[in-house]
């Protein structure tokens, strides 16, 4: 952690649930996770960066900064959704995030839409005037008893109405981890909101890290439709099950002889809907509310055609993500599969987040694109990939904000490095105890690179980047 740059701080009782701490520590000091270092999710999940206590009971978390919350910044869009170069970036490094923590043993147990966050990397380094700045004068409102007694000690004067920094359009972080947990030891509960909890916890079943495939499958249809899969308002135990049974049928026979008499009529008599996921997906995606009520047989408003956001996804599209989510949404928890069987089968949208890169200035190309995706981009269409754990390097230690300042003062040092061209054809990237180094060609020796500073930025990209400015490479997707 650099001194002198802003934190959040989260506080914690580790008397009541040391849970978040243990798992914390673990991937910041566990033998599998130093194995796991390089992994490409890694950067895209909340990491320690130190503690301290608090009294006897209890203890802060210093966390990065962050900025809003996938479900925030999808409200104040226009349809109420992100659009489809964000939405397709967020669903990529959740995976490879998801895929990390599960590498290192575990389950996070809470995944969903408000628990991933943009990143905020700029923040970190901004003066206190600048972000007040930013986030205007506070709002207080006092605090009262209803009785209208005298405020206890402990209890503040005032609350503060809370903001949000905007944050990154193309980074994010899986964070809260107070419900995660080790894949060996389950917990017997999740507190995970209603409307996104696993039917096995809906149903009072065994749980294991399944749960967190489930919750990845609610987070794809709420991020590329933006309207949850199943409905939020006032969900319950009751309501949950009722609906579950409308989209995915009659649950196995041995779940329902754990609730009461009343809950197992209720199950057992509500009515299945008679459509198909990807026709589902389709309607939700489109907001076609009359078809959508003419199914639920509810009497609702439907949302009005000027207030729909423009599509961006083709049916073939949605019909593609609609077997996805077939098997992430099962009653199976060992069906939904993987995060890394998740990771291969979300090719068909990871692509769709890849523009015509040739019509975009730098600036906008860097804001806009995932990394990873605009690596392996580049690494395709140069006929030469990657490898592998250099792309894996390249997505967890190059920020947004800082890439772009790196490939300019990188372009001057090889200038003054080399009298040659350097062929990115033949370039192969391997990183060596916090060095970057470059190989060129197979029996080359390694040339140190200047890494600009401490996160060892990978810049072997540059001819290919910067052929992708002028043009000459003719770098589109077809």
């Amino acid at each position: 952690m650099q001194e002198k740059s802003n934190v959040a701080i989260k506080v914690i009782n580790p008397n009541a649930n040391d849970r978040e701490l243990r798992i914390l520590q673990h991937l910041r000091t566990s033998s599998v996770a130093q194995d796991n270092l390089t992994h490409p999710g890694r950067n895209a999940v909340v990491h320690l960066l130190d503690d301290f206590d608090l009294g006897k009971s209890h203890k802060g978390l210093v966390l990065d900064v962050m900025g809003a919350d996938v479900q925030s910044r999808a409200d104040a869009q226009p349809g109420l959704r992100l659009s489809r170069t964000t939405a397709t970036g967020v669903a990529q490094q959740v995976t490879l995030g998801l895929d990390y923590l599960w590498k290192c043993g575990v389950a996070h147990g809470d995944l969903y839409s408000r628990n991933v966050l943009f990143a905020a990397p700029e923040i970190a380094a901004l003066p206190e005037e600048q972000i007040m700045s930013r986030l205007g004068r506070p709002r207080t409102g006092p605090v009262c008893r209803r009785d209208g007694q005298g405020l206890e000690p402990s209890v503040p004067s005032y609350l503060v109405s809370p903001k949000s920094i905007r944050g990154s359009d193309s980074e994010i972080k899986i964070m809260d981890l107070g419900n995660a947990f080790f894949h060996n030891s389950p917990p017997r509960l999740l507190a995970t909101p209603w409307h996104v909890r696993a039917p096995e916890a809906v149903y009072s079943q065994r749980l294991s890290k399944y749960v967190d495939m489930w919750s990845m499958g609610c987070l794809l249809f709420e991020i590329i439709t933006g309207r949850t899969f199943m409905d939020a308002f006032l969900a319950d135990r009751n309501g949950m099950m009722t609906g579950l049974n409308a989209v995915l049928g009659s649950p196995p026979t041995q779940w329902l002889g754990d609730p009461d008499t009343e809950t197992r009529e209720l199950v057992t008599q509500a009515r299945t809907r008679d459509m198909a996921l990807d026709r589902y997906l389709q309607l939700n995606y489109d907001q076609d509310d009359d078809q959508l009520l003419d199914c639920e047989d509810e009497d609702e408003i439907p949302v009005e055609e000027y207030e729909k956001p423009k599509r961006e996804f083709t049916d073939e599209e949605l019909r593609a993500l609609s077997r996805v989510l077939s098997r992430l949404l099962s009653y199976d928890p060992t069906s939904r599969g993987t995060p890394q069987e998740l990771q291969n089968a979300l090719q068909c949208i990871r692509k769709l987040a890849v523009q015509d890169l040739t019509s975009m200035t730098p600036i906008r190309l860097f804001s806009s694109i995932p990394l990873l995706v605009l690596f392996q981009h580049i690494s395709i269409r140069a006929r030469s990939p990657l490898m592998a754990e250099a792309v894996g390097i390249l997505a967890s230690t190059v920020t947004v904000a800082g890439l772009f300042k790196a490939c300019r003062e990188a372009f001057e040092s090889f200038k003054a490095a080399r009298s040659q061209q350097l062929d990115f054809r033949e370039a192969v990237v391997k990183l060596n105890i916090g060095k970057c180094r470059l190989y060129i060609g197979p029996q080359a020796q390694p040339r140190a690179l200047d890494t600009f500073g401490s996160r060892g930025l990978v810049i072997t990209t540059l001819e290919a980047l910067l052929k992708l400015f002028s043009g000459t490479d003719q770098l589109r997707t077809r």
